[in-house]
């Protein structure tokens, strides 16, 4: 079975990373993308890496992860769609 595309992108993304020292200009240009789409990617990532992590110490309750991460269940609920995340 395969990987869903992000998982993939992101694989990509990372060693890219590696091999140009953590340099995203170069990196960009080794995927040819732009500098902005791999920045914005890193900075979602982490996103989704911080709800994912508030939503395993809460038991996967959204309304406690939003009080974790100091926003609102909506604010946290909008970013989780927006990650491509599993909104109950």
């Amino acid at each position: 079975m395969g990987r869903p595309l992000a998982e993939v992108e992101r694989f990509y993304v990372e060693e890219a990373l590696k091999l140009t020292g953590g340099n995203r200009e170069e990196a960009a240009k080794l995927l040819d993308v732009g500098e902005r789409t791999i920045y914005r990617k890193i900075q979602d990532w982490k996103q989704g890496d911080r709800i994912r992590q508030a939503l395993d110490e809460s038991g996967g309750d959204v309304a406690a992860a939003a009080k974790a991460m100091e926003t609102s269940e909506a604010d946290l609920r909008r970013d989780m769609k927006r990650l491509g995340m599993v909104v109950e």
